[in-house]
């Protein structure tokens, strides 16, 4: 239904263990769905699929009809991939918590986590989430590129490579960017609250959260 929906061919899973293309069964890379909690007679569907364009996935988000199946709304986009972001089959997280932004606008999200393996990086990023509303019977994106943690060494000279020059004990810290609606408001939406917490692995303190908000310019969320 949903590849009529979208005139793509072969939108499928291909089989076990072979990269999704028109040749195995299927062109879906990630897919995940979830029951939206604002109205549960509505499911959230987010699907990636290859259409053949290197270093890039098509990405699809749909609200769907929980009892007869039937479209609502959809978005269609594109994930960009690099080193530092490739979409594999456990790249996808629904988030559905209570981002209610103004009357009747509640939003939710989409986690991506790189399939791609940090490997020996001095740092790296955890999942970026986009935040989105349902426009009649479009979706639309109101927050992107919001990575919700990050990590680094702190040690000079370390890595994640391994090997006789290593060292015995890794120092490192990590980054968590938490997403809240405040009391606040700009061009008629709640602003939202970030909330930056540091901590490191050896326990040590690193000072009060940090906190700033982002808000809406009648398009889309911004510092």
């Amino acid at each position: 239904m949903l590849g009529d929906h979208l005139d793509v061919s072969d939108f499928s899973y291909p089989k076990d263990g072979i990269y999704p293309s028109a040749e195995h069964g299927g062109v879906i890379i990630a897919g995940a769905c979830k029951v939206w909690s604002k109205d549960n007679s509505k499911t959230i569907a987010v699907f990636a699929y290859d259409a053949g364009v290197k270093y890039e996935k098509q990405l699809i988000v749909v609200l769907v009809g929980t009892t007869k199946g039937r479209i609502v709304a959809t978005y269609k986009g594109t994930i960009q991939e690099d080193a530092a972001l490739t979409v594999g089959e456990n790249s996808f997280r629904i988030d559905t918590a209570r981002y209610d932004l103004a009357p009747g606008i509640r939003a939710f999200g989409l986690d991506v986590t790189t399939n791609y393996s940090q490997g020996c990086g001095i740092g790296g990023s955890g999942p970026v989430r986009t935040l989105f509303i349902q426009d009649d019977k479009e979706i639309k994106p109101i927050l992107e590129d919001f990575y919700i943690s990050s990590w680094k060494f702190i040690q000079e000279g370390q890595s994640r490579c391994t090997g006789a020059d290593a060292p015995e004990q890794t120092l490192y810290e990590n980054v968590s960017y938490s997403l809240s609606v405040d009391t606040t408001s700009t061009n008629g939406y709640r602003d939202l609250l970030v909330t930056e917490t540091i901590s490191r692995d050896d326990g040590k303190k690193t000072g009060k959260p940090l906190r700033y908000k982002l808000h809406f310019d009648g398009e889309k969320y911004h510092k």
